[in-house]
């Protein structure tokens, strides 16, 4: 029951950003969306951040497979890609953002890893960090597998 209700907060959540673009989606419009109340999706979802990096995650391999890029020299990887990106602007069905990228340092994305990783999200496995694990595998986690924070250029 628990993993359906997830399910449609998060079809819902997908749902409303290709309507009115991320920023523009609030937790009453969720609610609304689901026949849910505000208190049900805090108790699946600990905040509204929380719902955006479990559908990024669930999407992750198509947004991977987006910043790698053939070239002469090879593949060049996602990473990269980022990394020398000032601006980027991302597409998800009719709705265009433009975002600036900028890795994080390993304690900062251990930081970020650490308050994300909830023993039952989809990026947990991704990422290889137990729930409850020290801030030094975070850390390390972030080194293995860089973080980037996405922020609107606008």
């Amino acid at each position: 029951m628990a993993e359906e209700t997830q399910q449609k907060i998060l079809d819902a959540v997908e749902k409303l950003i290709l309507l009115k673009g991320l920023s523009h989606v609030t937790t009453k419009e969720i609610a609304h969306e689901t026949g849910l109340s505000e208190g049900v999706l805090y108790r699946h979802f600990k905040h509204k951040d929380e719902i955006f990096f479990a559908i990024m995650c669930k999407h992750l391999p198509t947004l991977l497979d987006a910043f790698h890029v053939s070239s002469p020299y090879g593949v060049v990887d996602w990473v990269r890609n980022l990394q020398a990106a000032e601006e980027a602007t991302l597409t998800h069905g009719r709705h265009s953002e433009t975002v600036r990228a900028r890795e994080l340092s390993p304690g900062e994305g251990g930081l970020v890893l650490k308050a994300l990783i909830t023993g039952s999200g989809p990026c947990d496995r991704y990422f290889g960090v137990a729930l409850g694990a020290p801030l030094e595998d975070f850390e390390f986690a972030a080194q293995r597998h860089p973080v980037f924070l996405l922020q609107n250029a606008n």
